[in-house]
């Protein structure tokens, strides 16, 4: 009875690995104490792809893009004096591109032959939201009614159109303004999330759907975060237990959808003194990550793929750079140190995806079995080069597979095995 497990748990086994080799690239900056300017890296996995860097200029990187061919494209920031406006940039494998003349760059996605950047473009003493399109400026929104300012944090290509979450000035009858999260769909309002101050950092369009993250400032000092769907409040998040409820301090930094499941990322406390980050799901808790040697931890950035959930985090406190970690369903992937990671980029492992359009037309069982398998394939289909290996990864036996054959493995002793199939 036991021999009949083998094929069965290696089946499980061999998909857990696989799906752990995607590549993750990951952006974040540095602050140097031997040096008085920041700058920025790119890794792939734990490994160092390339810094950005120009001279004694700040460069922050603030979003990567990865296309297939694994060009690497970073928006963000360029300025001598990190206290003062910089100018919006995007750099390709290290090097600028594209520069626009007083602001910063949030979002960057290309899209076939189309590279778009949402950010902030400054023009007199007011920040405009915008949208650029292979360096040009495709929409310029702001609260034009009184000529302030408006953000643009997170963009997303659905279905044709462009949405962008961010804020835009209000003045209220009372007269005080105050920043209000918005969002934009082709440069037109589309909805106004809240009437308090707050701001909309993340936007995610799933079908007919779209998803906001962000926060909203209730009471004018209690911060509790939002996750909005179609312009509605549909998940709110606040900091429990603390001596006065009055204080709170959350916030949604980016949100995904997946099978329906909402997911989404931020950082929760009990206002200045420290925060942790929070990863939620469909609106209850499911990772908290914290360390008791830093005061602060930012959970920026948050994508499933195949069920699993990967997430990426920075850890600092006070004025030091700590460190940044990629989590893979909570647990530790990859530790990068001395730097405050801002965005990541998920390549999902191309061998899979070959696999399963592979194995369509290919059948392999019974699984398990205890003495033979069979390995078949559609009448449209030539060969296959059929694969066995134990655990350690050893290779135990080749065959070359034509439309049908029986394979005999009944001189296998009982355990797990690994089989690949490749046409």
């Amino acid at each position: 009875m036991m021999k009949r497990l083998f094929l069965f748990l290696f089946f499980i086994f061999y998909l857990l690995l696989s799906f752990s080799q995607h590549d993750i690239f990951t952006v974040g900056f540095f602050s140097d104490p031997s040096v008085s300017y920041l700058y920025s890296k790119v890794w792939k996995n734990s490994v160092e792809l390339f810094t950005i860097t120009e001279g004694n200029i700040n460069c922050q990187g603030h979003d990567v893009f990865v296309t297939e061919d694994e060009n690497v494209y970073v928006s963000g920031i360029y300025n001598e004096n990190p206290y003062y406006v910089g100018d919006a940039i995007i750099w390709q494998n290290g090097i600028p591109i594209f520069t626009s003349l007083g602001g910063y760059g949030s979002k960057v996605i290309v899209d076939g032959s189309d590279l778009y950047m949402c950010g902030v473009k400054r023009a007199f003493y007011s920040d405009i939201a915008s949208v650029w399109k292979n360096g040009n400026i495709l929409y310029s929104m702001s609260f034009s009614e009184y000529g302030f300012s408006a953000g643009a944090y997170d963009m997303c290509l659905a279905n044709g159109d462009i949405y962008v979450a961010g804020d835009q000035t209000k003045v209220p009858s009372i007269g005080y303004s105050y920043y209000a999260a918005t969002v934009w769909k082709n440069g037109e309002v589309l909805y106004d999330l809240a009437t308090t101050a707050s701001a909309a950092m993340s936007v995610f369009v799933d079908g007919d759907d779209v998803y906001v993250g962000g926060y909203e400032v209730l009471y004018g000092y209690y911060q509790v975060g939002r996750i909005w769907k179609n312009g509605e409040v549909l998940y709110s998040y606040a900091y429990p237990d603390y001596p006065d409820p009055y204080h709170s301090y959350a916030e949604v930094l980016s949100v995904f959808v997946a099978n329906q499941d909402v997911y989404a990322v931020g950082k929760m406390g009990p206002g200045g003194n420290f925060y942790v980050g929070k990863l939620w799901k469909n609106g209850e808790e499911l990772y908290t990550f914290e360390n008791y040697g830093n005061s602060f931890v930012d959970c920026v950035d948050v994508i499933v793929i195949n069920n699993e959930v990967y997430s990426c985090c920075s850890f600092f406190g006070g004025s030091v750079l700590g460190s940044s970690k990629i989590y893979k369903n909570g647990d530790i992937l990859y530790d990068l140190q001395h730097c405050s990671a801002t965005s990541m980029f998920i390549i999902p492992d191309s061998t899979i995806s070959v696999k399963k359009s592979e194995t369509n037309h290919i059948n392999v069982y019974p699984n398990p079995t205890s003495d033979k398998i069979t390995i078949s394939m559609s009448e449209n289909s030539h060969t296959a080069l059929f694969v066995l290996y134990d655990i350690a990864g050893r290779e135990l036996l080749r065959k070359t597979i034509k439309h049908e054959e029986c394979i005999d493995v009944s001189r296998f002793v009982s355990g797990v095995y690994i089989y690949t199939v490749e046409s």
